[in-house]
């Protein structure tokens, strides 16, 4: 069960990614909204498809809604201060903004499954 939940938390996560990739580059791209905002609406946006996509797909959950996503909040919360932080040092390096939005999802992807298994979804 281990790897098949893992394998659908990574499936949702390209496809959250990606989402994340076209907020971000339209709003920072196309429309000139500033770095931190951009980043911020586009993780904010993708996190609410993410939460769906997981409760519904990847762990199944069946528990009430309000519960989870008390929970999931608390991670995406601790998550963007992770993604912001890193992002903003990383631009800092002159490392391009959508290199270092890929390397800030690699560092939160490994402990996003974690957390989200064992305590948003109980799935041990």
């Amino acid at each position: 069960m281990l790897k098949y939940s893992f394998f659908r938390y990574g499936l949702v996560g390209v496809y959250s990614v990606i989402l994340d990739y076209i907020l971000l580059y339209i709003l920072y791209s196309i429309f000139g909204v500033s770095q931190n905002i951009a980043v911020t609406l586009a993780f904010f946006g993708s996190s609410v498809f993410n939460f769906l996509l997981h409760k519904n797909y990847t762990f199944k959950s069946k528990k009430s809604m309000m519960p989870e996503l008390i929970k999931y909040i608390v991670l995406v919360v601790i998550s963007y201060f992770i993604t912001l932080f890193l992002i903003d040092y990383l631009v800092g390096l002159n490392i391009n903004i959508y290199v270092a939005k890929f390397i800030t999802v690699m560092v939160v992807y490994i402990y996003g499954y974690i957390i989200s298994k064992l305590f948003i979804y109980n799935r041990i």
